[in-house]
């Protein structure tokens, strides 16, 4: 595999994930009286795995 091969898959696969994080980032505004901070503080707007993503899509750009 080339590595032009690898970077297009690699965002192939990226965009699929991108789809994954948004419905997780909706999930995660969604506030509730006994909440868990872990979800809020990874996949909020803030969270790092939601920054992280949108920094690897910009790197790669791939639409976030």
């Amino acid at each position: 595999m080339t590595e032009q091969e690898r970077n297009t898959a690699f965002k192939a696969k990226l965009a699929e994930l991108v789809v994954i994080v948004k419905e997780l980032h909706g999930l995660a505004k969604l506030c509730f009286p006994h909440e868990n901070p872990y979800i809020r503080s990874r996949f909020g707007t803030s969270g790092d795995i939601y920054t992280e993503i949108k920094e690897v899509c910009r790197y790669f750009g791939v639409d976030f």
